[in-house]
């Protein structure tokens, strides 16, 4: 059996042309954005300004806090929170493309769905190409990350031959304005765009299907998991969205769909997928996708603080704008340092709340010991399993994650030779800890653990854990040669081949 390994690591010159292309991702996305506010601001108090007979009588049986500024608030929230995750993978993993590639496309995606690049995108300026290439890229980036993610392997084959047709889309993207290629406003595609976007994420999500109904490992099911669905329930609603739009334009005025697309769809839409963030961070804390370490935690601490206020602020500066209003039947600066004011006495308390909450959750989250006699329990309930090869792969993975084992391997006996049946993590054939895997007195090959990420050396509780599951790995192997031979009296128990 072949040594199954998959490593996304970089050095080198790649490493540096891979760092420098994600930071420029980043850096331009953000940039981008912040060009583009005052753009989108006009855009979004001349709807209000013009609003339709029938469109203001829609908006009046909502509750009075739909204006400008809380669609904006809206819209830098969900924008800050996909950059702080994005940067925490820059930060902490940048020596890994898979990684890079996901902190990109996460950059990238945002800046597409988010109204404000749009408004840039359409309007004749300097920054017009850079916000449709930014836009273009964001789309290709999100619909490759579905055919790689987790591993960097493209899952199934036939997703890497859909990787030319999707450069040459995004070519055809920028060189052809107004075409059915043209993705720069998502919700007011044509529908043959809109039947073209979703074959591009149809075949995403088949992909990712596909991997974690047939390829991925439990470890990497459980880092799907949550993000896949997030993925899922976003699509959904966007379909729902732009179903809605297409019903509406057939009853009423198409741009009176459209503005109410722009004024409560979108807002709503970009609200739910927040989920994909709060995913991701979820695969890195709970389930150590990338194996990021701890230190994040003030960075997670801070770049929420950040989103929550940047969407508070623009939200309470609206809202004392409209009291002011009100009252005294003109604007007042007052309201500018009112909302000030509330929002610097809110920064303390938030931040403490903020640091509880992700200090709470990362205390369960590294439990490792827990995990792993978590993991033991299982094992002995399923002790008399078959399937020698899910047990030891699953036991290393485990093993490896929950003691943050640079990496590891398990030795079996193959003709009377032992050899490496499967690899997990950064496995450089340096031992840290070791155990035999035998049972009633016969050696069936051994699992070894190589250093610890952190340079420490593995305390006695972790030599002893990782023995007792060893020794159950063990019990497995014994259970299934007995059971073997017992079925097929000629053949040897000394191999497991």
């Amino acid at each position: 059996m072949s040594v199954q390994t998959q490593t996304t690591r970089l050095n080198g010159r790649r490493l540096t042309v891979a760092r420098l292309t994600c930071l420029g991702m980043l850096a331009s996305a953000t940039s981008i954005f912040m060009v583009s506010l005052p753009t989108r601001y006009d855009t979004l108090v001349n709807t209000f300004q013009n609003l339709t007979p029938a469109e203001e009588e829609v908006l009046l049986r909502l509750p009075q806090i739909v204006d400008a500024h809380v669609i904006l608030g809206v819209e830098m929230t969900v924008t800050a929170a996909f950059l702080a995750v994005a940067s925490i993978i820059l930060w902490q993993r940048s020596d890994d493309w898979l990684a890079l590639h996901v902190a990109a496309a996460l950059a990238g995606f945002v800046v597409w769905v988010i109204p404000a690049l749009q408004s840039l995108a359409e309007t004749p300026s300097p920054w017009q190409l850079p916000a449709r290439l930014a836009q273009a890229l964001g789309m290709s980036s999100t619909v490759a990350f579905l055919y790689v993610f987790p591993d960097g392997r493209f899952v199934p084959s036939w997703t890497r031959a859909l990787m030319l047709p999707l450069g040459l889309s995004t070519l055809a993207w920028l060189l052809a304005p107004n075409s059915m290629f043209d993705l720069s406003n998502p919700f007011r595609l044509s529908l043959p765009s809109f039947v073209y976007l979703m074959g591009w994420w149809a075949s995403g999500l088949a992909a990712q299907s596909y991997r974690y109904a047939r390829v991925a490992t439990p470890v990497q099911r459980q880092q799907m998991l949550a993000i896949l669905a997030a993925a899922v329930v976003g699509i959904a609603l966007y379909v729902v969205l732009c179903i809605c739009q297409l019903v509406l334009a057939m009853f009423q005025d198409a741009l009176w769909a459209a503005d109410l697309l722009d004024l409560l769809g979108v807002p709503l839409f970009l609200l739910t997928i927040l989920a994909i963030p709060i995913a991701f961070a979820i695969a890195i804390f709970r389930f150590r996708l990338w194996d990021i370490e701890l230190l994040v935690n003030r960075a997670l601490v801070y770049g929420a603080l950040t989103a929550i206020v940047a969407g508070l602020y623009p939200t309470t500066l609206g809202f004392f704008q409209r009291l002011f209003v009100a009252v005294t039947g003109d604007h007042s600066e007052a309201a500018v340092v009112v909302s000030t004011l509330l929002m610097a006495s809110l920064l303390t308390p938030l931040k403490t709340w903020l640091q509880s909450v992700v200090d709470s959750y990362m205390r369960q989250s590294v439990d490792h010991v827990a995990a792993l006699q978590a993991f033991a329990r299982h094992m002995q309930d399923v002790v008399d399993v078959l399937d020698v090869e899910a047990i030891t792969r699953e036991a290393l993975e485990q093993a490896v994650s929950a003691l943050h084992a640079t990496g590891g391997a398990v030795y079996l006996r193959r003709d009377r030779h032992f050899q490496p049946t499967y690899v997990s993590g950064e496995w450089s054939q340096i031992e840290g800890i070791a155990n035999w895997l035998e049972s009633n007195g016969f050696r069936y090959g051994w699992m070894v653990l190589g250093p610890p990420r952190d340079g420490i050396e593995y305390t006695a509780q972790q030599q002893q854990m990782f023995a007792d599951t060893v020794a159950l790995v063990a019990r497995v192997l014994g259970v299934a040669d007995r059971l073997r031979v017992s079925s097929q009296p000629q053949s040897s128990p000394r191999s497991l081949a």
